[in-house]
């Protein structure tokens, strides 16, 4: 699971509660483990998929603060730029240490 945007970079440093939440076009499985990479491919942690969720206006909002975003609208705007369109899903990751 790659994450190239430096605010959710910069997020991953110090999580809230130890999980982040991103949206996807692919789909993961709860209890899925995934390999956490920066944009160039680089390990920057472990994690497991705790939540999966229908990429809706609702699921967003209950997950934003996960996401290392202030508002839907910035983390929405960001996802559309990294995924050429919204994606379909939203997933909540817990982060192994």
């Amino acid at each position: 699971m790659r994450f190239c945007s430096e605010r959710v970079l910069h997020y991953l440093r110090e999580p809230k509660d130890g999980l982040v939440a991103t949206m996807r076009n692919w789909l993961y499985r709860v209890n899925q483990r995934v390999v956490l990479r920066d944009c160039n491919g680089s390990v920057i942690g472990y994690g497991v998929v705790v939540g999966v969720a229908p990429a809706t206006p609702e699921n967003i909002r209950r997950w934003l603060k996960y996401s290392g975003f202030n508002t839907v609208e910035e983390w929405v705007n960001e996802a559309r730029k990294l995924n050429k369109g919204l994606p379909q899903f939203v997933y909540l990751v817990y982060i192994m240490r």
